[in-house]
């Protein structure tokens, strides 16, 4: 009766193969190869990268140990979102023509981390919890970054709105020229670039310059 006795890499091996059956394509080099900066199992999902390291759970500190790896993974810019998976010990020896069918009912731990969020340790099948953690996770990182887009927004318009108000206190008791001298006017330059700098408008000087030759503002007949 032959023994078996998988590695790690094998399981994850088949672990990519099965995600695979719910339209995750996983790249095979990726998989099988080997050194420190090379995950275990590598793709791409709604845009984002995606990594899976595993261990047995045999293995001592497995939880530990494969979260450092996870975590490693993500803040060296490999991947986006990171799985920290631990298999079933009795995964190890399983005949090698059942080992995917048992992937795929086995209870796997594991514990998402990403660039803004890490969850807590959970237990699922791949179907059933794992891509649905990756669902999770991803709209997450969607709505922090649809948050930090928010924010950066608010932070342009208030910075907007300090501009203006500085230019106001600068500017609210010196007097206008004339407005057929609007184009020479220091006054209404100094409003004016203000404005541009809050609204990020170009410079407003060829529009002065052109009010300023209108017949109503020249008394000077169009010719």
């Amino acid at each position: 009766m032959t023994t078996y006795r998988h590695r790690e890499e094998t399981l994850n091996t088949q672990l990519a193969i099965l995600l695979s059956r719910f339209g995750v394509q996983a790249d095979a080099e990726t998989i099988q190869a080997q050194g420190r900066e090379r995950p275990d199992v590598l793709f791409h999902w709604r845009g984002l990268r995606v990594v899976i390291e595993g261990k047995f759970a045999d293995h001592p500190q497995a939880r530990e140990v494969v979260l450092q790896d996870a975590r490693g993974r993500v803040r060296r810019g490999i991947a986006n979102i990171a799985a920290a998976v631990v298999y079933p010990a009795a995964l190890r020896t399983v005949s090698t023509p059942d080992l995917l069918g048992q992937i795929e009912a086995s209870l796997l731990a594991y514990c998402m981390t990403s660039e803004h969020e890490e969850t807590a340790w959970f237990e699922g099948t791949p179907a059933a919890l794992l891509l649905d953690a990756l669902r999770r996770t991803q709209e997450t990182l969607a709505r922090d970054d649809l948050v930090a887009r928010i924010a950066r927004s608010l932070l342009e318009q208030l910075s907007g709105v300090a501009l203006l108000a500085a230019a106001y206190d600068a500017l609210c008791e010196r007097e206008l020229q004339a407005l057929a001298k609007l184009n020479v006017d220091p006054v209404r330059r100094a409003v004016d670039d203000a404005l541009s700098a809050a609204l990020g408008l170009p410079d407003l000087a060829p529009v002065r310059a052109m009010l300023a030759r209108e017949p109503g503002l020249t008394g000077k007949a169009m010719g």
